[in-house]
């Protein structure tokens, strides 16, 4: 009888340890869990955050440099009907110096 006793002791000692074991397991990938899900979002928030960063840069640079190019376009435009005006001012010149003369 002892020894069925003792048997039965150490089985269920034996279970015991077991399921406490199977629950310290379980607990320890559950904080696992948890704590990925954290990083994860951090991870994503921060690379996120920086894409949009990037994008705003580019989106200002873009902008900077269409600024410029209309600069240049309406610039040669003022540029162009100055020369059309002095071509117009040297005629009206030189037909006024034939009408003096």
């Amino acid at each position: 009888m002892e020894n069925r006793e003792t048997v039965t002791i150490l089985k269920s000692m034996i279970n015991f340890i077991q399921n406490h074991a199977l629950e310290r397991v379980a607990a320890i990938n559950m904080s696992a869990d948890h704590e990925f899900t954290i990083e994860k979002e951090d991870y994503i928030g921060k690379e996120k955050d920086r894409i949009t960063q990037d994008i705003k840069d580019r989106l200002r640079r873009d902008e900077v440099t269409l600024r410029i190019e209309r600069s240049k376009f309406d610039n040669a435009q003022r540029i162009e009907n100055m020369k059309q005006t002095n071509i117009l001012i040297q005629k009206l010149f030189k037909e006024a110096r034939l009408q003096i003369v």
